[in-house]
């Protein structure tokens, strides 16, 4: 489904549908560019549909950016490893175990990424208010263009939603984002929670991604983390 715009992939769909016809939505990788790939239509058409689907891929290809898991370790997803499974639409929202597999263990392990950031911590500072810190990786880099992660941690108490702000190095732009709510004024960027990951129990952590252009050096920026 590459050049998969809404439109598209619905027209496709309802094609299937009209006529009966069995489908899979099959082997569908995540976006390097803007309209490549229109992951978030496919996931939320299989999810009304009563679709199944399988998202390129687990593990092991040269390029990262198709991989859901670091070297098969299950612990260490990527940023598309955790929007398949822990985002809106994801497996862990939507999946059920098989009929016939009935009467198994039915908990679902939580899978929380090691991978060390790029970044250091930067904890929220003290003002009445409750904690957050947020870190920063370059997942990816290629000329001209990188793949960006944010770790947000809660402190001592839960939250109910955070903000993260940076500022970005001359030549560095924001192109498209994921896991968050994004916006830019000039070099000043703030990514905020989405539905289904801002509320965080003490010491949880969550992930958010983007993808962005640079020109120069491709600074790591400090943070600033704020909780509700």
């Amino acid at each position: 489904m590459r050049q998969g715009r809404r439109a598209a992939i619905t027209d496709y769909l309802d094609r299937f549908e009209a006529n009966g016809w069995p489908l899979v939505i099959g082997e569908f990788g995540w976006r390097f560019n803007a309209n490549e790939v229109d992951h978030e239509t496919v996931l939320a058409e299989a999810q009304a549909r009563g679709l199944g689907y399988l998202a390129w891929s687990w593990s092991g290809n040269t390029d990262p950016i198709l991989d859901m898991a670091t070297d098969f370790d299950p612990a260490r997803l990527t940023t598309w490893g955790q929007r398949i499974f822990n985002g809106a639409n994801g497996i862990k929202a939507t999946a059920s175990e098989a009929t016939i597999f009935g009467g198994g263990p039915t908990a679902t392990p939580t899978v929380t990424p090691t991978a060390t950031p790029t970044g250091s911590p930067t904890p929220t500072p003290t003002g009445g208010g409750k904690a957050c810190a947020a870190d920063y990786r370059v997942v990816g880099q290629w000329p001209g263009g990188f793949q960006g992660e944010i770790r947000v941690t809660a402190g001592d108490s839960a939250i109910s939603g955070w903000t993260v702000t940076w500022t970005l190095a001359s030549g560095q732009a924001v192109t498209q984002a994921w896991n968050a709510t994004v916006t830019t004024s000039g070099s000043a960027v703030t990514a905020r929670n989405v539905s289904y990951n801002g509320s965080l129990g003490a010491g949880a952590a969550t992930t958010f991604g983007f993808l962005g252009s640079w020109s120069g050096t491709n600074a790591v920026p400090p943070l600033s983390c704020t909780a509700s």
